[in-house]
């Protein structure tokens, strides 16, 4: 690094332009590829701002002397680095003004602005970045002087920058009146124009000279004005991915739950038993399983329709989610009048005080039942299998082991509860039969 007009020569330019400038790309990258999602034109005219205007301060910064060894190498002085730091203001706030009104344009003619211009505007915005570098430096000796020593020539403080001012000033009156920053787009593309504004206000008027404290103030405004865009359109995907998180996991909830009973369906009760029982096995641990079936349900539907039947589901299905009392018990809905439930880590005289409480609470509901029924009052049957008794192979095992024991209960009477092995009646042995 050399030395400027007493100075040290900018160390910390290199570091500000990468950042900047890769906040100029990823900005356009996530325009660019809004517009692919929305399939709306101005959304990739406003990313061609932000890319070209990237691209030509990235050549901006290569050209300014005693930083970078390819100004040298290029022959290049202060004064094309000066006119490239106006280009790629220039070309910014010119695609600014296109965003303007080509989003005008597409409101009133669809058709037409999705089909015409783009490719023309992509084309000059690659030509430019091209060709503006190698034409100044061919034309540096005879283009006006910016740079007076290390002083901003008059002719830059008194003629290009209140130009390039009110460039900026006609493009933010222009997003004002057309938009009347309608959407977040327009009201943070607003601010980015402002900063850009302030930024050549104080790195062309306030700041005497090349790296003057205005100059440095300056740099810093170009970063904030470089990253304010792309803050904003993060946080928007920020939104996106947390309401997309949100509504996925909505939807997989509504797609593993019984509407009508809000236990778990079928669905989720079989995931929800393969995953206890991998569990289980890995930790040899035990896991017991319930299946539950109203008795006479048939004829309870066949005496008093199915609305009262859809009722019925619902009463037996809120007596399951009161006596369950653990996090980790998991009460499902797997057939037309069919529960299921799964107790990990419980013994057989804890599955049999949930059962018992599950056909004790049900009976007392006094839920009147039809004429030729087994009992006067709608009843549960429960069998009750458990890995600990006999060892499974997978989930289909311990269904099938559960749902014997349940044939078993309903065979001896119904309103009771067997046991896996067990050769008697556990409980409730036909308590309501008269």
């Amino acid at each position: 690094m050399a030395h400027v007009a007493g100075h040290e020569s900018v160390a910390f330019l290199p570091a500000v332009a990468a950042v900047a400038i890769f906040a100029q790309l990823l900005t356009a990258f996530l325009l660019f590829n809004q517009y692919r999602a929305s399939g709306y034109p101005p959304l990739a005219v406003l990313a061609l701002a932000y890319v070209g205007s990237a691209v030509l301060a990235g050549e901006w910064v290569l050209m300014i002397p005693h930083v970078w060894s390819v100004a040298a190498a290029l022959g290049v002085g202060p004064q094309t680095s000066a006119w490239m730091f106006v280009a790629s203001h220039t070309f910014f706030v010119t695609y600014v003004i296109l965003y303007i009104f080509w989003e005008s344009l597409c409101r009133r003619f669809t058709v037409f602005a999705r089909r015409n211009g783009l490719p023309t505007l992509t084309a000059i915005a690659i030509l430019l970045a091209i060709a503006l570098p190698f034409a100044l430096t061919q034309l540096q000796d005879s283009l006006p002087p910016t740079v007076d020593g290390a002083n901003w020539s008059g002719f830059l403080l008194t003629t290009i920058t209140p130009l390039l001012l009110a460039y900026y000033a006609l493009a933010y009156g222009l997003l004002m009146f057309v938009s009347r920053t309608r959407t977040v787009v327009h009201l943070w593309l607003s601010v980015v124009i402002i900063v850009s504004f302030y930024e050549i206000l104080v790195s062309n008027v306030f700041g005497s000279s090349r790296f003057s404290v205005g100059w440095y103030l300056g740099r810093a405004e170009w970063l904030g004005a470089a990253s304010l865009f792309l803050l904003v359109l993060l946080g928007s995907v920020y939104r996106i991915l947390l309401s997309l998180a949100s509504h996925n996991a909505t939807l997989y909830a509504q797609s593993v739950s019984d509407e009508l009973t809000g236990l778990l369906n079928r669905r989720g009760f079989n995931a929800r038993l393969e995953e206890e029982l991998r569990r289980t096995q890995r930790k040899g641990e035990n896991l017991t399983l319930l299946m539950i079936d109203i008795d006479d349900f048939k004829s309870y539907n066949d005496a008093f329709g199915h609305p009262a039947g859809d009722t019925a589901l619902s009463t037996v299905a809120r007596v399951i989610r009161t006596t369950l009392r653990r996090a980790a018990d998991c009460g499902s809905r797997i057939g037309g009048e069919e529960f299921a439930i799964l107790l990990p880590e419980t013994d057989e005289p804890g599955a049999l005080a949930v059962a018992e409480r599950i056909r004790r609470g049900v009976e007392r509901l006094g839920i009147v039942q039809g004429a030729g029924t087994h009992h006067p009052v709608l009843t549960v049957s429960v069998g009750i299998a458990s890995t600990r008794i006999q060892p499974v192979a997978d989930g289909l095992d311990l269904l099938r082991c559960a749902d014997r024991v349940l044939y078993e209960a309903k065979s001896s009477g119904r309103n009771c509860i067997r046991f896996q092995g067990a050769s008697h009646m556990l409980a409730g042995e036909s308590s309501l039969a008269g």
